[in-house]
């Protein structure tokens, strides 16, 4: 866990320092593009952890969306149900494990386990026609 800890701090580091040596800068928030570039410039609303809003116009926008885990109906997180942030936070691999989704994110999780010599199961989602599966 702690070199895990520090692989990801080290990334995060090198990031910050790629960033400012080519200025590029990074706004934590809620954004949303206003509509369709002006002479090439996009016009970005950007919600602030603080409540704020600001309007940001740029050239070469980059929205980084992040992600998160899609529960299924009744249930929640817990020691024995994780989502992809707690399974990285466990401090031993299991012996066994049941993937729900077959998407890259779960095959993704369900091979790295299996590697550790978990006993691995993927259950894939068949969902209704035209219905999201995973």
């Amino acid at each position: 866990m702690a070199r895990k800890d520090d692989v990801i701090s080290r990334h995060v580091k090198g990031l910050d320092f790629l960033m400012k040596k080519n200025k590029i800068n990074a706004i934590k928030g809620y954004g949303r593009l206003t509509g369709p570039a002006k002479d090439g410039v996009h016009t970005i609303e950007v919600k602030t952890a603080d409540g704020k809003t600001d309007t940001v116009k740029a050239k070469k926008v980059v929205l980084a969306t992040g992600s998160d885990a899609r529960m299924l109906p009744g249930y929640t997180a817990d020691t024995t149900i994780l989502t992809n942030y707690e399974i990285l936070k466990i401090d031993d691999a299991p012996k066994s494990l049941v993937v729900v989704g077959s998407g890259a994110v779960g095959v993704e999780f369900a091979s790295v386990f299996e590697s550790f010599g978990a006993e691995v199961t993927i259950l894939r989602s068949i969902a209704p026609h035209g219905a999201r599966g995973g």
